[in-house]
């Protein structure tokens, strides 16, 4: 039996930890560090900075459009065309095959009998199932439209209105979604991103989550500028484990996306930091 001297030992397990290293290295959030006090505001290091809506989709899904009119301009965000061809699809193939489904077993049951109704029931309860899926979500969709109205001070979606004078910034984050599935997109991720207005009293309300990073931006920037309101976008960095402590390292710059300060790897966290006991909750 051949024993391994103390310092080929010791070299070996070098390498292991080496080889451990670069294999945690690989999925390691290499994003930077940002210091939440470079928004020059305490409500920053106060709110909670994770997503409010679970999950999301992987393309856009509402698109910001300015509108003009004889008491001002309005911006509104609408179902894209995109999102409603998506729903039409699903909706499409469920009725298609409901009718192929019920068109076949006519044929083949001839002559018909009573008796074999529960059977085209469960047949066609499939592509039923599937229509409706799509139709769900595309009321979904559509329950998350919503207007902004400087002339009225108002934000209405649906039956519910909320006051513009309350809201003191735009709030852009990014969620890493994770779906399990079949074949060559077995456990595929994907990011999505949240656009959300931060009130003054600490707390925040969804305006559109979906997958496209230039749209969310692009419709960011449109609502800041209609509302003359900052942008407190931290999609493209990594937040520090808390907070709610404010950071010695705040610049007296105020700029829209956040400065880059060094923290040590315990005081980060790869996605988005806790949510603090006592941060109000949103609504």
């Amino acid at each position: 039996m051949q024993v391994l001297s103390k310092p080929l030992r010791q070299g070996k397990g070098r390498k292991n930890m080496q080889l451990f290293q670069h294999l945690i290295s690989i999925f390691e959030d290499k994003r930077e560090l940002l210091d939440l006090s470079s928004f020059n505001d305490p409500l920053a290091l106060e709110i909670s900075w994770t997503p409010i809506v679970r999950g999301g989709s992987s393309f856009c899904t509402h698109r910001a459009k300015e509108k003009r009119s004889l008491s001002g301009t309005t911006i509104r965000f609408q179902v894209t065309t995109g999102a409603k061809l998506f729903c039409a699809a699903f909706v499409g193939a469920g009725l298609v095959g409901s009718l192929g489904v019920l068109t076949t077993f006519l044929i083949a049951t001839q002559p018909f009998h009573l008796a074999a109704i529960p059977v085209a029931f469960l047949a066609m309860l499939f592509p039923v199932i599937f229509g409706g899926a799509g139709a769900l979500f595309y009321r979904s969709l559509l329950r998350h439209e919503c207007t902004f109205d400087k002339f009225t001070g108002q934000l209405v979606r649906g039956e519910k209105i909320h006051k513009l004078t309350d809201v003191c910034a735009i709030q852009l984050i990014r969620e890493r979604i994770r779906s399990s599935g079949t074949g060559s997109r077995r456990h595929s991720s994907y990011d999505s991103y949240e656009l959300n207005l931060v009130r003054r009293d600490g707390t925040r309300l969804n305006v559109t989550d979906h997958g496209s990073l230039s749209r969310i931006r692009a419709d960011a920037d449109l609502v800041a500028g209609y509302l003359n309101i900052p942008i407190w976008d931290v999609i493209d960095y990594r937040l520090p484990n808390t907070a709610w402590v404010r950071s010695k390292h705040s610049s007296p710059e105020r700029i829209a996306r956040g400065t880059v300060v060094q923290w040590s790897a315990d005081d980060c966290q790869t996605c988005h930091v806790n949510r603090h006991p006592t941060a109000p909750r949103d609504r």
